[in-house]
């Protein structure tokens, strides 16, 4: 038998068996199946929240006395645009990998996680010369998170209607 589709793009002389194999090819031909498929959506989903990660990692490792001279707002600035982003990005992996599936989930998953990394991030500073654990940016960290976790589940009502 010969695979014919109706014009509603349904098998229509094929057995239940041959309809699954005829889907299957099909399947195999998405570029999402492939093993290069998959690592590239691996890269656009977790690349941005890898990024913002690293160049935090980077940024706190520096030692204290290579910054220039700034005002204490600076820092208190950087430390919530880095967890806002970071916390946004975050947030659109979880929803994009299923992790998360609704409002509070989402927030609460993207906040924890990005708090922990805060915790990681001052004790980390503990081994940078001239720097210093300080739980005040922790909690503009967490904050931050806050944020950009709310700012993702805003633009996706937006979007998604």
């Amino acid at each position: 038998m010969a695979s014919q589709k109706s014009s509603d793009g349904l098998f229509t002389n094929l057995s239940p068996r041959q309809r699954l194999s005829e889907k299957d090819s099909t399947i195999a031909k998405s570029p999402e199946s492939t093993e290069m498929g998959r690592f590239m959506r691996l890269i656009r989903i977790w690349g941005p929240p890898a990024l913002v990660a690293g160049s935090i990692f980077v940024l706190s490792s520096i030692p204290g006395n290579d910054y220039p001279s700034h005002p204490e707002i600076a820092n208190v600035a950087a430390h919530f645009a880095e967890f806002t982003l970071l916390a946004f990005f975050l947030a659109r992996a979880l929803r994009q990998t299923g992790v998360a599936t609704g409002t509070i989930d989402t927030i609460l998953f993207a906040v924890v996680i990005c708090m922990g990394y805060g915790l990681l991030d001052e004790l980390h500073q503990f081994a940078i010369p001239n720097r210093v654990f300080d739980t005040m940016d922790i909690m503009v960290d967490t904050f931050g998170a806050l944020t950009g976790s709310v700012a993702l589940v805003i633009y996706l009502r937006r979007t998604e209607g």
